[in-house]
């Protein structure tokens, strides 16, 4: 999914936790947002495009790799999390520093994602079993992850 806008007035949002990442252009670098177990409160300035994409719940890591397990919940610089693949983040930021409409935006974004998928480490082939079994309502991480053959307590292959 791509969000795109002009914010109009400066104010703070409020995103729910709900598993996903976005990679967002703040107007001045790519941040990747994400939530951690309670809402978090982010600020938006008055001018300026925010353009992000979406990665759904499990995806982040496949696009963003080993560098993704220790991102603490809140925005940090998506070149910070991926030193190796800064010049084509800061190549994107250049062209996104440029952009006259959110069209264009969304282009250099779904350039530079699908660059970082073709060259990163790809998704884990269990995620998308394990996604589904968090999906269910009576859902357990710990039963997901022994399901996922994970040992109780240590981390999930995935990240």
């Amino acid at each position: 999914m791509h969000l795109a806008g002009c914010p109009g007035w400066a104010r703070t949002i409020r995103l729910l936790p709900d598993g996903c990442v976005d990679i967002v252009w703040d107007g001045r670098r790519l941040v990747a947002v994400a939530v951690g177990p309670s809402p978090g409160m982010f600020d938006i300035p008055p001018t300026g495009y925010r353009i992000g994409v979406r990665l759904r719940c499990g995806a982040a890591g496949g696009l963003l790799g080993e560098h993704f397990v220790a991102f603490v919940p809140g925005q940090v610089a998506l070149s910070e999390l991926m030193d190796a693949r800064t010049s084509a983040i800061s190549g994107a930021e250049d062209r996104l520093a440029q952009i006259t409409t959110p069209d264009e935006g969304r282009l250099v974004l779904r350039n530079l994602a699908a660059d970082l998928l073709r060259h990163g480490p790809g998704l884990d082939p269990m995620m998308p079993s394990v996604v589904r079994m968090l999906a269910r309502p009576t859902a357990r991480v710990d039963s997901a992850s022994a399901n996922a053959r994970c040992a109780a307590g240590s981390a999930p292959p995935w990240g």
